[in-house]
């Protein structure tokens, strides 16, 4: 029934009763009249009573029959505590039922306020309500009074007297007039039968309580129970775990466990409860699988592991002996791995000694030949405009060697592979100091067997000491450290000398495309970008040649020449026009050292090659390098990308 036309007829019914009260309009008695007969009063109507538990599997089995049975129906339900805290208007007492999500919500009024102060959560209770019906999750029961508290599951399963007991109506008639009384001395067939005639209902007999059980019973109930565990993935259906867990619930709550119990085996159904409701909601024949709890049983493990930690050394050890806590297993402890000592020169605390060969991640070998620990004088009369050192610091010059002992292609050596580290701990780099004017920077790239030797620098504090070089040829490369002392070096005779073998693989592949296999002397050397070139002349030494084209020039260093070639280029097929100069090429002897143009300083050289083509365009010019005088075996290369795929070959001598 609607609560409005409930409010309404109740008003009017208390309206009238107090204009009676107080002798309103009401029309005056007539003495006249025949005496009216006081009507009996309209009996309280009977609740239904159900468990809370009873009442949600009602609404998870047929929603539509729960609602038809109990909803605005007057309700005395029974259950467990679960939860207590403020409402709008009132108080919110949860009560238990077997799905971890869903509760019976009794909403209490303000004025049941002490009532409501002697609840506790896991006391069993009767609560006399309007049942409402589902809410969201919860099933809601409102105008709630409490009726009777119980200490366990089994007290509370029926309704003590007290509580159930309805005002009866009277069976003895009243009556007005004493005329009306009837004469107790005639006899009638339809009169009811006395309380002296009636057989006296027999009383039952009281059954006895359940008395608590011992630590050591409630252990072996909990450990005879067969574990909600991986031993039953697949071979159960969902439908049956939940099956299960219901008897599993039955059985827990008819028991009366030892105190010290009371936290455990609450968290223990709790976490049935939890499992059952997320089971629920899987599909009922699918095979269980364990592995899909693992999120309920990460939420309700906790409770679990808390409760066990409040159990005393001696119950838990009863517990753990029956089964029903699982013995935590004493791991073996990890025996702690000796550390493989780093290899001599792969930490900074670990250097190779000064003086010795360093081995390279790159396939290199690394010797330092001297060391100027304050090059300022030397670096200044290379070159008067050189800037100084910062006051307090000094120019650190150390020279090297290198030579590429294994690998494959080529490999560059250069001043930025190098650093230096001190006493301070601080990382030195080459990229940051003053040393802008070096004489002979390392710079060089070099194929297998080839060797280079040259100069770094680095700008350090006056009153460092302690140096170590480091070694890292590109960045993520290992890292190699060598122990610097200016009075223990090397020399370019402790480089390895190795024998170069052709490279079978390279042999097989068409000419001119490796350094092991070139196109030969007089034959044209294909580019990857449709160029074909040719050597048209060479001149081994040619600083006369250049001397009589340009008086100004330098000559070449002491010990070396100027090798001039005169190359043909054709651009022979392509889409867009191809630009061609000398730093195009490259040469390598057998030193396996490769040259640039810009090395040398053949500043008066005739007709070099430079020139832009469209296909079918030809065009002739002169490439210069700076070489030893006692080098031969030169080869060509030609390199028009920055990639070194795109380098061709082409055998000089």
């Amino acid at each position: 029934m609607p609560r409005l036309p409930i409010l309404f007829a109740l008003s009017l019914f208390l309206f009238s009763a107090l204009l009676l009260a107080c002798g309103g309009s009401a029309a005056p008695a007539d003495p006249a009249a025949p005496p009216t007969a006081t009507p009996a009063p309209t009996p309280t109507p009977v609740p239904i009573q159900v468990s809370a538990v009873e009442l949600y599997q009602a609404w998870a089995s047929n929603q539509v029959a729960a609602e038809a049975k109990y909803k605005d129906q007057w309700v005395l339900v029974t259950g467990k505590i679960t939860h207590i805290a403020e409402a709008s208007g009132g108080y919110d007492v949860k009560l238990l039922t077997d799905d971890f999500w869903t509760r019976i919500v009794c909403k209490v009024d303000a004025s049941q306020i002490d009532t409501v102060l002697t609840l506790q959560d896991g006391q069993y209770i009767a609560i006399h309500g309007l049942l409402e019906g589902q809410g969201f999750s919860d099933i809601v029961v409102r105008d709630c009074t409490v009726r009777d508290v119980q200490e366990s599951a089994d007290s509370a399963q029926e309704e003590p007297a007290a509580a159930t007991a309805e005002p009866q109506a009277s069976t003895t008639p009243q009556v007005s007039n004493p005329a009306d009384t009837p004469d107790p001395t005639a006899v009638t067939t339809d009169a009811p039968e006395s309380a002296a005639t009636r057989e006296p209902t027999p009383t039952p007999e009281p059954t006895p309580a359940p008395l608590p059980m011992t630590i050591a019973e409630y252990a072996i109930w909990c450990g005879g129970q067969e574990l909600i565990g991986p031993s039953l993935t697949g071979e159960k259906t969902n439908t049956e775990v939940i099956e299960l867990i219901d008897s599993r619930l039955t059985e827990a709550g008819g028991i009366v466990f030892p105190d010290e119990l009371g936290d455990y085996h609450k968290a223990r159904t709790d976490a049935l409860v939890a499992i059952k409701g997320y089971l629920s909601i899987e599909p009922p024949d699918q095979p269980f699988n364990f592995l899909s709890l693992i999120g309920v049983v990460i939420l309700v493990s906790p409770p679990v592991e808390q409760a066990e930690k409040g159990l005393s050394i001696e119950t838990r050890s009863v517990l753990v002996d029956a089964g029903c806590i699982p013995e935590e297993s004493t791991p073996e402890p990890t025996p702690t791995p000796t550390p493989t000592p780093l290899p001599l020169g792969a930490a900074v605390d670990n250097p190779i000694p000064a003086g010795s060969v360093l081995n390279g991640s790159d396939g290199t070998e690394i010797v330092v030949t001297g060391i100027v620990d304050d090059a300022w004088e030397l670096i200044q009369a290379g070159n008067q405009f050189a800037d100084p050192p910062q006051e307090g610091n000094l120019y650190y010059l150390i020279s090297l060697s290198a030579a590429y002992v294994s690998g494959k292609g080529s490999v560059e050596v250069a001043y930025n592979d190098f650093s230096l580290v001190g006493d301070n701990r601080i990382i030195y780099s080459p990229f940051f100091d003053g040393c802008s004017s070096i004489p002979e920077r390392l710079e060089s790239e070099l194929y297998i067997g080839g060797k280079s030797q040259g100069n770094i620098c680095f700008e350090v504090p006056a009153d460092e000491s302690g140096f170590i070089l480091i070694h890292q040829p590109e960045y993520g490369a290992p890292q190699r450290f060598l122990n610097l002392d200016p009075s223990q070096v090397g020399s370019f005779s402790d480089l390895a000398e190795v024998t170069v073998e052709p490279d079978p693989d390279a042999l097989a592949m068409p000419a001119g495309m490796t350094l092991d296999n070139p196109v030969e002397i007089g034959g044209a050397m294909p580019g990857v970008n449709g160029s074909e070139v040719v050597v048209a002349g060479i001149v081994s030494d040619a600083w006369q040649l250049i001397q009589e084209e340009s008086p100004s020039a330098d000559p070449p260093q002491e010990g070396n020449r100027y090798y001039l070639i005169t190359v043909g280029f054709s651009y022979v097929s392509g889409a867009e026009t191809l630009e061609v100069d000398r730093f195009d090429f490259r040469l390598v002897g057998s030193n396996r050292l490769i040259y640039h143009p810009y090395e040398a300083d053949c500043s008066g050289t005739p007709d070099r090659i430079e020139g832009e083509l469209f296909p079918g365009g030809k065009t002739q010019g002169n490439i210069c390098f700076e070489v030893p005088q006692s080098e031969t075996g030169f080869i060509l290369i030609y390199q028009p990308e920055y990639e070194t795929e795109s380098r061709r070959f082409l055998r000089l001598e």
